[in-house]
């Protein structure tokens, strides 16, 4: 074993103790602790942000830089999990980048690092995705970002809070500074698993992403009314649920009419019944259905066809229907010279081209770099956003080899 392979066991043993990283609950807390203890250890300068990111500083020469601002290379990914999640997605992202500094520190490197762990990443908590990285690209304001609720009922650690209260309660524990200077940002890299097969089913090692899939997302609140299964008549009832029966088979019909196949992916990823027993009539519940391509008319042809249909079928069975529009994303194709230089750095392990189907941070961190941001995958067993998640060592040490070289060649 390599000494980076040591040092990414001892990590994922010790940041990554455990695979159910939910936003702000203690889990994640405490993983955030631990590597800044890490990021402490390596010499890098941390501090936190207004929303929670957190930012490991390596100067240039190995130098202090104290200037208001200052250009860097950035690295990272988000620490946060789905509730259930594994262990990997997003955290190899921060792994790899901390194994390359550890390496890349013994020489004189040119440029400033920013090694960072976006808060926020996954949309199970807040039902709003990359909430850290839309910060630092100034996508919504503190103002906002504060203000937003914890929507999961299946968070039992303040549903119903604000993102800001939530923030408050953390930073009690990491009691960082607060970042003092202007970050600009020449480039940033995220390694990521690939979170899906093809890797694995291809025998590849590296992914070199091109582009990236951005999701719409919509929620329906079907409204019906409740009641006693016993004592209501089948015809004076309106169940909820048989409305979303009806919302399910449009929302399947469509996709077989629009004949999509593989050129959308698209989900129903939340069906939350109010007040649910085993003898009550369901008389609301809400939905969430999201759509991600590369193909943006097709995405919004999809989205507003369901909408429409929706409303205008259920109201027949006597469901009222409130529709909220999520998130409103668009695919984004990453700057080709970057994505090259990460072809050319990875030349020497088996590669395949592909797109990313999941969104990312780098999505975000894009709209303020100097040259663009870029995502890069490493296999795992073809299974994400579950405890079965699972990558190798080798493999994340992989990344961290094509982290030392991007670095060395800027």
């Amino acid at each position: 074993m390599s000494e980076n392979d040591e040092y990414i066991s001892y990590l994922l043993s010790y940041i990554g103790e455990t695979g159910n990283r939910v936003a702000f609950s203690k889990e994640e807390t405490q993983a955030k602790i631990r590597l800044v203890n890490e990021m402490k250890k390596l010499g890098l300068d941390v501090y936190t942000d207004e929303a929670g990111n957190i930012y490991g500083l390596l100067y240039a020469n190995n130098e202090k830089n104290d200037s208001d601002s200052m250009d860097v290379i950035g690295i990272g990914s988000h620490i946060d999990s789905v509730p259930g999640g594994g262990n990997f997605d997003g955290l190899v992202g921060i792994l790899s980048g901390l194994a390359a500094i550890k390496t890349v520190k013994k020489e004189e490197i040119k440029e400033n690092i920013a090694i960072i762990a976006f808060e926020c990443e996954e949309s199970s908590v807040f039902g709003k995705s990359c909430l850290g990285s839309k910060f630092i690209s100034k996508q919504i304001s503190i103002e906002k970002l504060r203000a937003i609720t914890i929507v999961s009922s299946d968070f039992d650690d303040g549903f119903g809070l604000t993102y800001g209260e939530k923030l408050d309660e953390c930073n009690k524990y990491l009691q960082l500074p607060l970042l003092n200077k202007i970050i600009n940002f020449k480039t940033f890299y995220e390694p990521h698993i690939e979170q899906g097969p093809m890797l694995v089913d291809s025998n590849k090692k590296i992914g070199v992403i091109s582009s990236i899939a951005a999701p719409i997302r919509v929620k329906f609140t079907l409204t019906g009314k409740g009641g006693h299964d016993g004592t209501v008549p089948m015809t004076s009832r309106r169940d909820a649920l048989v409305g979303f029966n009806e919302l399910y088979n449009i929302y399947r019909g469509l996709r077989h009419r629009m004949d999509i196949n593989d050129r959308l992916r698209t989900n129903i990823g939340v069906v939350d019944i109010e007040n649910a027993s085993i003898n009550r009539i369901p008389g609301k519940l809400s939905t969430t259905v999201s759509a991600r391509g590369l193909d943006e008319n097709l995405m919004n042809k999809f989205m507003e066809e369901l909408i429409s249909r929706v409303e205008v079928q259920l109201p027949d069975l006597n469901i009222e229907v409130h529709t909220e529009r999520l998130e409103q994303g668009k695919p984004l194709n990453l700057n080709p010279k970057l994505v090259d230089k990460i072809r050319k750095n990875a030349e020497k392990y088996p590669t395949l081209e592909m797109w990313s189907g999941a969104g990312h941070d780098t999505v975000y961190m894009n709209k303020i770099c100097k040259e663009g941001a870029a995502v890069f995958f490493i296999p795992n067993t073809g299974i994400s956003h579950e405890n079965s998640e699972y990558a190798k060592t080798e493999d994340i040490t992989l990344a961290c080899h094509i982290l030392e070289n991007l670095i060395k060649s800027e």
